[in-house]
């Protein structure tokens, strides 16, 4: 592309397209938004996407750019007027901190296809023709492969490695240790990591919800509710509370400027926003201040 958007061009495009990122990039064909996924969140040159798609290198940057002008046309139908290179250069430049949730699997599947991944050199995770995760899960339930996930997603250096792991450990919804451990990789330094433990986390949340005791991921928890990923903060709040968790966390989590991104879902305009900010104050606090941020802020400041 020809134009270079500045920085804080960039910047101020992300806060205008992540909200929407999910629904926009379901909204694309497989082969656009693989080309999308491969460009912008995988940083694939041209030529490595057409390998990949099984195209030219032209054709390859064709897809990209009739991708792009379908996320333009999506936006703009939404009020959010966007040029391609400024929606090119927000994904490219953000997705580095928080990949959309819904676009977890899309990565790691693409970076999957036609490779044969292992968590150990010895012994691999998905062969030729298991190619689906169903498959991979089905055969991952033993305690080898319940420790070998844990030791994975916290030491592997590879990306790839890692999010395979944490898809396994949704096998081990009766162990608080998974919980924790998809917790502690949402705060992975790699985008495509933290969004599929944070799919994970809904999986498990939505599907065989239990008590676990979050002690001892306070911090990791913390840090997302402290805002460092956006993405990632309403669905967090979501599994917290389909996990019940327990109100003597609420200092730890919440005092010393911990609550104030609950305090802003408050204010916000969408429903949903302030309906979760709302129940999870709700469940730390054991009884109602209502919507006003006020007397919520006053309480949050009182923790100890």
């Amino acid at each position: 592309m020809e134009a270079i958007a500045s920085d804080t061009q960039t910047d101020s495009a992300w806060e205008q397209l992540a909200p929407l990122l999910d629904e926009a990039m379901a909204q694309l064909r497989d082969t656009d938004r693989d080309a999308i996924v491969l460009r912008y969140f995988q940083n694939k040159s041209l030529k490595e996407v057409g390998v990949a798609l099984g195209m030219e290198e032209r054709a390859a940057q064709k897809r990209v750019a009739r991708s792009l002008e379908k996320l333009r046309s999506f936006f703009a139908k939404r009020g959010i007027a966007l040029s391609v290179t400024l929606i090119a250069g927000a994904v490219s430049a953000s997705s580095v901190q928080a990949a959309p949730v819904g676009l977890a699997m899309t990565i790691t599947a693409t970076a999957f296809k036609g490779s044969a991944i292992a968590i150990k050199p010895t012994e691999p995770l998905m062969s030729g023709e298991d190619t689906t995760w169903w498959r991979l899960l089905q055969r991952r339930q033993s305690q080898r492969d319940y420790e070998s996930a844990l030791k994975t997603l916290e030491e592997d250096h590879d990306y790839l490695h890692r999010a395979v792991a944490a898809m396994i450990l949704t096998n081990f919804a009766h162990r608080d240790a998974a919980w924790l451990a998809l917790m502690e990789g949402v705060r992975d330094e790699n985008a495509v990591v933290n969004a599929v433990c944070m799919q994970a986390l809904i999986t498990l949340a939505y599907y065989v919800p239990r008590r676990v005791d979050w002690s001892s991921a306070a911090f990791s928890v913390r840090h997302v509710l402290n805002g460092t990923n956006l993405f990632a903060l309403p669905h967090v709040i979501e599994t917290l509370l389909k996990t019940e968790i327990e109100s003597k966390l609420a200092g730890a989590l919440l005092k010393d400027n911990g609550g104030r991104m609950l305090l802003a879902y408050l204010r916000a305009k969408h429903e949903k926003e302030r309906v979760l900010a709302h129940r999870l104050l709700v469940q730390f606090r054991g009884s109602d201040l209502g919507f006003d941020e006020n007397p919520w802020g006053t309480w949050i400041a009182s923790l100890k």
